[in-house]
């Protein structure tokens, strides 16, 4: 049996002129896995609404932040996202869709790498 490969991709929004960020960002994934958790960190206790989808298709309806709670961070698993299979062609668009106090969000999906 092999020992499985996790790695983490993510996006980090962050305050631009003291503005709280909301809006979104995309990139190629180049990596062919399955995504297995994901978490969102905050730098305050906020109430941030985030987006994700892949090849134009929302994989999770939202989520809220912060999932931390004192200092630990917590993985929120994936059970009920519709697709999350990535290949090295995939584009994922992380967007904020509501924001009302963070003024960093970074958002992470962990990976096992086929």
């Amino acid at each position: 049996s092999s020992i499985p490969r996790i790695t983490t991709v993510g996006v980090s929004f962050s305050n631009m002129n003291n503005i709280i960020p909301t809006g979104s960002g995309g990139y190629t994934s180049g990596i062919a896995g399955t995504i297995t958790g994901w978490n969102i960190i905050t730098d305050a206790n906020a109430n941030v609404t985030i987006s994700i989808e892949k090849d134009g298709n929302n994989i999770v309806g939202s989520g809220n932040a912060p999932y931390i709670n004192n200092g630990i961070v917590n993985t929120e698993n994936v059970s009920g996202w519709t697709d999350t299979v990535l290949t090295n062609s995939s584009v994922l668009k992380f967007g904020v869709v509501n924001n009302n106090n963070a003024t960093l969000i970074v958002v992470k999906l962990f990976i096992r790498i086929n």
